[in-house]
């Protein structure tokens, strides 16, 4: 394995022992379990980013259109 494409993490025996079956039942490694709960939360936090840039444009809009009138 080459180390450099890896890192270690520490999480609390407790938080370890709840992933530990759900990681079993699901993606058969702690690794790819913990990948998927990070690449599911980037996917979200990036949507929300998209999120609100919209709203912020909306607000934008809608508040010049309630000027003109």
């Amino acid at each position: 394995m080459d180390a450099s494409k890896y890192k270690s993490v520490a999480i609390k025996v407790a938080v370890y022992n709840k992933a530990r079956p759900m990681a079993e039942a699901d993606y058969c490694t702690m690794g790819g379990f913990i990948q998927k709960l990070i690449d599911d939360e980037y996917k979200f936090r990036q949507e929300e980013k998209k999120n609100a840039k919209v709203r912020k444009q909306i607000t934008r809009v809608s508040k010049t259109s309630n000027e003109r009138y």
